[in-house]
């Protein structure tokens, strides 16, 4: 085995990692009654993104429609507040 397998191999059991412990800290703060935070972000992050938004918001609280959808996509971006 090379060892840019091996460093391949790594990187993705700890992306697997880390998109687990978001999706978990996701079901507590939902479990506790919180708001659901806005999502928003670097592009890099999505894969976060998408496994805190299937553990957190796809719970029947929201249902989005294919005009939703495109709406927010042909809508600009606000820029991001520092």
């Amino acid at each position: 085995m090379s060892w840019s397998t091996v460093v391949r191999m790594s990187v993705g059991v700890l992306a697997v990692m880390v998109i687990g412990l978001v999706a978990f800290i996701g079901l507590i703060m939902t479990s506790l009654g919180g708001e659901l935070p806005k999502l928003d972000g670097a592009t890099a992050l999505y894969p976060l993104y998408a496994a805190f938004a299937q553990a957190v918001y796809l719970t029947g609280r929201i249902r989005p429609t294919a005009a939703t959808a495109l709406s927010r996509a042909a809508a600009p971006h606000p820029p991001t507040k520092v």
